[in-house]
């Protein structure tokens, strides 16, 4: 649909993640990139990478590098939900089996 609406010149489509988990975020990041596009496909960020780091920092600097780490595992997630499905499984849901994603994303 987007193909018939959005000009090839256009830069990037960006969607809001509002009322998604980070789980679903993620999953739902990735389902979007698996066919090729003429522009970046993407959403705001925000529930995908701040969400459980900001519960866990809630202002206390003790927690700081805690939060940090969870960052830097949420950042790297979601570079992997762009290109490659079978990586992120890897990283996200070791446990779960590729008949469990389509149940998740669908």
């Amino acid at each position: 649909m987007l193909n018939s609406r959005v000009p090839p010149a256009t830069a990037g489509v960006m969607f809001l993640s509002g009322g998604l988990s980070e789980l679903d975020s993620t999953l739902y990041l990735n389902a979007m990139n698996q066919s090729p596009n003429p522009w970046h496909l993407s959403f705001s960020y925000a529930r995908a990478l701040q969400n459980t780091v900001l519960k866990t920092w809630a202002g206390d600097d003790s927690r700081k590098a805690e939060a940090q780490a969870i960052l830097g595992h949420r950042a790297k997630e979601n570079g992997l939900a762009q290109p490659n499905l079978a990586s992120l499984w890897l990283v996200m849901c070791p446990s779960l089996n590729p008949s469990q994603l389509s149940e998740k994303l669908w």
